[in-house]
């Protein structure tokens, strides 16, 4: 493929082959960030987990 575009081959071919991505676009101003509720999940997730690896290494 690189050699007939070198040697100035038939690039019509090329470009059927080019694969064409979506580009979304992402507005850097105001970004998507975390609910307050899913903030709050975290939280008692983490609270959790650490509630029980602290019990956990005082048992060791």
């Amino acid at each position: 493929m690189l050699s007939s575009v070198l040697s100035g081959g038939d690039t019509a071919s090329l470009d059927t082959h080019e694969e064409k991505e979506e580009i979304k676009e992402y507005d850097f101003r105001t970004p998507k960030k975390f609910t307050k509720e899913q903030i709050k999940i975290l939280e008692r997730i983490f609270e959790n987990y650490s509630r029980h690896l602290s019990s956990y290494i005082t048992g060791l």
